[in-house]
């Protein structure tokens, strides 16, 4: 008699001990499977992260193999975090449009819309006139 093999998923566990900066929260981390069954650390794993900034959140999924490191895993995350917040802060420091910038938008879109309905005149959604 053979002894039971366990499931895959049970057999690698995922790390749950990452160390993770201020505003930032491991949700989960999840077994994907292997890729290739005849080595032994070739395992993909899913990790969730959600970060908090300014009052907003993001919910980051980080991908990491068997082979990789706490630290590596760790960098990853803090890459995600710190490219989404350099994001943020862009956003922030845009400068708003002047009157002449808001009226071509607006003659922009009349000419969309316009167009738009000379096309659902049409049966072919094609414009002849």
């Amino acid at each position: 008699m053979t002894a039971a093999v366990k499931p895959l998923w049970k057999q690698v566990a995922p790390r749950t001990d990452l160390w993770m900066p201020p505003g930032t929260a491991q949700e989960e981390s999840v077994f994907m499977g292997r890729s290739n069954p005849d080595l032994d650390n070739d395992v993909a794993f899913a990790h969730k992260f959600t970060f908090k900034y300014k009052g907003k959140r993001k919910t980051v999924t980080v991908l990491s193999q068997g082979s990789d490191s706490k630290a590596e895993i760790e960098d990853k995350a803090a890459d995600a975090a710190d490219r989404w917040k350099a994001e943020l802060d862009q956003q922030e420091h845009k400068r708003a449009p002047t009157k002449a910038e808001i009226k071509d938008i607006g003659k922009a879109l009349n000419d969309i819309y316009l167009h738009r309905e000379k096309r659902r005149e049409s049966s072919t959604g094609k414009i002849y006139h």
